[in-house]
């Protein structure tokens, strides 16, 4: 197993990672009060997973893509803030600079009721966006992305009100070159 590192907001991965850091960005839109948060810019610093330029040793997953283990709790790792008075937001950000394709298995999720999460590549949102709620919640308690083809991806998530049932370990990624 490879030594692991610590990254600079307490959560521990392997050493595919080169850096954990938060990347300001400019300020937000403003709330339209309909659901989901409008993606974009944000005020404040979104931590980012940065994952070494080159392709990492890993273990190919069905031929498609390599296999990085990294075991973040984004409850901790990620960036908590108020959306409204009522609601927490957590983002989160990935970047693999050289990865054709990118894709998430998460070993614990579940989402509570009521809440919204998007997974997007926030450079360009033509892309796609993958939407999820408490309905996607699984009996195994895992869940696993489609493959999106990008090199950064961002978690956006908007609770109801509380983080009472909140699970959401990201076990690996699944990284194409």
């Amino acid at each position: 197993m490879s030594p692991i590192k610590n990254c600079v907001w307490g959560v521990v991965a392997t050493a595919a990672l080169t850096s954990c850091a938060t990347q300001p960005l400019p300020s937000e839109p403003a709330n339209t009060g309909q659901g989901m948060p409008r993606v974009g810019a944000e005020t404040g610093a979104v931590p980012v997973l940065t994952l070494d330029a080159a392709p990492p040793r890993g273990i190919a997953a069905e031929g498609f893509a390599n296999v990085v283990p990294v075991q973040v709790d984004l409850t901790m790792a990620g960036q908590w803030t108020q959306w409204d008075e009522r609601r927490p937001r957590l983002r989160w950000e990935l970047n693999s600079p050289q990865a054709q394709t990118l894709s998430l298995h998460f070993s614990e999720f579940h989402l509570p009721p009521g809440a919204q999460m998007r997974i997007y590549d926030p450079g360009n949102l033509a892309k796609g966006m993958l939407q999820l709620s408490a309905k996607d919640n699984q009996p195994h308690g895992q869940y696993w992305t489609p493959q999106f083809a990008t090199q950064r991806l961002r978690i956006d998530l908007v609770l109801s009100a509380t983080q009472a049932g909140l699970a959401l370990t990201l076990a690996d990624i699944n990284i194409a070159y």
